[in-house]
């Protein structure tokens, strides 16, 4: 199963995403401003 994270550069999402990468889920991340991403 993908997980779709929106949001991923906020303070919430981001945490979340570094929480499902971490447990081996695999993710999918929408964000706003691509320059603010920085992959876990």
């Amino acid at each position: 199963m993908t997980i779709l994270v929106t949001g991923a550069t906020g303070m919430v999402g981001a945490r979340i995403l570094k929480r499902l990468l971490a447990d081996g889920v695999n993710c999918r991340a929408i964000v706003l401003r691509e320059n603010k991403y920085r992959p876990p």
